[in-house]
């Protein structure tokens, strides 16, 4: 897996500006607000979170863990032989890239990612919501910045019994999806501020995480 691919990946999944932007979302229907709500009471009881990842897009598939920290930490450990990581310290996204040197960053409220992060949610006042869909104990709905609809949608996936996030996927401008699927989750345990920092590589070969 080459640098290149894995910067194509990334930038599919964080790369705002080249995210899809859809028409206006219509107002939701009462049982929609329920299934919204449901869904931001979980997430509002996570502080911390750690998962398995399979990323998919691009043509290929990256896979690794993941961990959460509200507000606004996250951190992608991608697994061998990917050479890179991807971190928010809760003001910029930065995608490190071992393999040639090079850090590239986003401002972590301009990707869609900042749903999952914030210290209070309030998904249905900062968002346009559709989409909504329950059944089969799958919950999934589609979230967009109004004020900023360039800006990308993500599209939350949650099961039922347990009630827990199971990914999300992203659509570009080309239509082309990029999804993350999460196995294996853990919340509210204990996780280090250290976890989501990084030291900036100063030769091609420093893989020093």
């Amino acid at each position: 897996m080459t640098g290149t691919f894995m910067k194509h990946l990334v930038s599919m999944l964080f790369g705002a500006a080249l995210l899809f932007a859809s028409p206006a979302a219509q107002a939701l229907t009462e049982a929609e607000e329920q299934t919204v709500q449901q869904a931001q009471d979980w997430l509002q009881s996570v502080e911390t979170l750690s998962a398995r990842f399979v990323q998919f897009g691009g043509g290929g598939q990256a896979d690794g863990t993941m961990l959460l920290k509200r507000p606004g930490l996250i951190r992608f450990n991608y697994s061998p032989p990917a050479r890179v990581l991807l971190v928010s310290d809760g003001v910029f996204v930065s995608f490190v890239d071992y393999e040639v040197g090079q850090v590239s960053q986003w401002p972590l409220s301009q990707t869609p990612l900042s749903y999952l992060v914030p210290e209070q949610l309030d998904l249905m006042a900062e968002a346009d919501i559709d989409q909504v869909r329950r059944t089969g104990g799958q919950v999934s709905f589609r979230l967009r910045d109004p004020e900023n609809p360039e800006q990308g949608t993500i599209t939350l996936e949650f099961a039922e019994q347990p009630y827990r996030l199971t990914g999300w996927r992203v659509v570009d401008a080309q239509g082309q999806e990029t999804a993350v699927a999460l196995a294996d989750l853990e919340t509210n345990i204990e996780l280090p501020l250290g976890s989501f920092t990084f030291r900036t590589p100063e030769r091609p070969w420093d893989n020093d995480r």
